[in-house]
């Protein structure tokens, strides 16, 4: 099944669809991450730079390339390799570097400190310095001349890497000028992990797709950036990520990536799922989609900022009636092109649909002339509760459905800060059916999606600001957020946290101050039942 697949222009979304396309989501999104970080081991392995010895402890380490060589694991559980931080050149062996074929389930962890074991993983959050180097062999001219890791049929999870340098200019029946520093044809994942300085004809810095149904592939708070797609052709394609057949990204940062042809960050051939992204900065030097151009999948909950390309589309470009942008905002992408008025800044429509997307601040002419949206002559494109300025719609089968053309008022534009400032107009004017494909209730910052029964427009959803100053509850107690992601509170009695999913995630018996560390996001503190929502940023 196709994504989007039953859905007409203009048709409304049927529960039967919605469901459908939502278990699809899930199934692609979460199947393999669930899969592929089985905690339970069949076999431990330890890595540092200097190895030397059989891998069954920290005192007898082995290299990296031993390890792989010797770990398979189980449909049942997976083997895990501990890799302690440091610097390992790939081998380069036919180009392959780290080199994994039909692998039944690995997980590899880096970022060790080398006191690690099965049961105390290490802990890598958002400002966790990433101290595990992965990098490309180079000649006696300091050139690339291999990727980083190949992935064939196998399914691999890697946590914790910084990974560089990659090439993929090389024949191999096993991928061909893709994937410069990542290749992954079959089951895997990369959570964690920055990819920089590669390049190739096809992903300079990933290429993601599956080899059958029901095995996903995709990246998963990653930081793309500095990869570039090589060659000058039609087939040089997707500087940062290529995606093929259900392959996804999720809570990533693309960015400053380039690619001569198309898709300066991001190029989806098929099937994919892009997410609760950063996709910013990147270029088409001399086409298309500077941001992402995306062929049948779903873009949500995604900020689309500061991309350029030559012509079309500088932010995105939906390629077929299967693709889509939900609840996205793209914001100042620029397109260089002078020569015509069939182009766009922002988002360029070869059929598929906009919904509940902010489109504002896109230029063409090469920033001399404001255009959000196009939408191709002949074309049946959709566009649903969208807040734009300058729209080109010029085919009479495409349809505009609730949309708008007001300030959408953001916090700071100039600043970078696009949350929805009090008073926005797209305060409560999106479709609660058009997000319901999308497998997150939370934001692209972390907060709850539909805080007041109707979504929000754009990537952020709208809340009060409830983060500062203290609170009184009924009974005396007060709680109140604080700096260093602290929840403050003052009371005696059974305290439990909740996170938006309804997840409980503190409960102590407090009696006088206590205070809890907890990531950013929303949640909600019940004291002698009594319940408040307070807001970590």
């Amino acid at each position: 099944m196709l994504v989007g697949e039953g859905i007409l222009p203009g048709e409304p979304l049927s529960h039967i669809n919605l469901m459908r396309m939502k278990t699809l989501y899930l199934f692609v999104v979460f199947g393999v991450v669930a899969s592929l970080c089985a905690t339970q081991a069949q076999q431990v392995y330890y890595v540092t730079p200097e190895g030397g010895g059989d891998g069954s402890s920290w005192a007898s380490a082995t290299t990296l390339e031993q390890a792989i060589g010797s770990a398979s694991g189980t449909a049942e559980a997976a083997d895990i390799i501990l890799v302690k931080k440091g610097t390992y050149t790939a081998p380069a062996t036919d180009g392959l570097g780290f080199y994994f074929q039909t692998k039944k389930q690995i997980v590899i962890y880096g970022n060790c400190e080398g006191t690690e074991s099965e049961t105390d993983l290490p802990v890598i959050d958002e400002e966790t310095p990433i101290e595990t180097y992965l990098v490309a062999p180079v000649d006696e001219n300091q050139e690339p001349v291999s990727r980083v890791i190949t992935i064939y049929k196998g399914s691999v999870a890697f946590e914790g890497f910084d990974i560089s340098g990659g090439t993929s200019a090389f024949s191999t029946s096993r991928g061909p000028n893709e994937g410069g520093s990542v290749w992954i044809y079959g089951q895997g994942v990369l959570r964690k992990c920055h990819i920089h300085g590669s390049s190739s004809q096809k992903g300079g810095g990933v290429y993601l797709s599956t080899f059958e149904e029901g095995k996903e592939a995709g990246l998963e708070s990653c930081h793309v950036y500095n990869n570039s797609s090589t060659g000058d052709g039609k087939s040089s394609l997707g500087g940062g990520v290529y995606m093929k057949n259900n392959t996804f990204v999720k809570d990533c940062v693309i960015e400053d990536n380039v690619s001569p042809y198309t898709g300066g960050g991001i190029y989806c051939e098929s099937t994919g799922v892009v997410y609760n992204s950063v996709i910013r900065n990147n270029r088409a030097e001399k086409n298309s989609s500077g941001g992402i151009w995306i062929h049948s999948g779903v873009i949500a909950n995604c900020l689309i900022i500061g991309n350029q390309a030559m012509s079309v589309g500088a932010g995105v470009q939906l390629g077929s009636e299967e693709a889509q942008i939900i609840n996205s905002t793209v914001v100042s992408n620029q397109l260089n092109n002078t020569s015509g008025s069939a182009i766009s800044g922002g988002i360029m429509v070869d059929n598929g649909h906009v919904r509940n997307c902010i489109v504002w601040g896109n230029t063409v002419n090469g920033g001399t002339v404001e255009r959000d949206i196009r939408i191709s002559n002949m074309r049946t494109g959709t566009l649903t509760n969208t807040c734009y300025k300058v729209a080109s719609i010029v085919s009479a089968d495409a349809q505009e459905i609730d949309c708008i053309q007001d300030d959408p008022l953001f916090v700071d534009a100039e600043g970078g800060d696009y949350r929805l400032a009090e008073g926005s107009p797209c305060i409560d004017t999106g479709n609660n059916d058009s997000y319901a494909v999308v497998p997150m209730d939370t934001d692209l910052n972390g907060e709850s999606r539909i805080e007041n029964n109707t979504i929000d427009m754009g990537a952020y959803e709208y809340h009060k600001d409830i983060s500062t100053g203290v609170a009184e509850l009924a009974g005396g107690p007060r709680i109140y957020a604080a700096a260093g992601r602290l929840i403050v509170v003052e009371v005696e009695g059974n305290l439990m946290v909740y996170d938006v999913l309804g997840r409980l995630r503190h409960t102590q018996i407090v009696s006088g101050q206590a205070e809890i560390t907890l990531p950013s996001g929303i949640y909600i503190v019940r004291l002698n039942k009594v319940c408040r929502k307070v807001s970590i940023r």
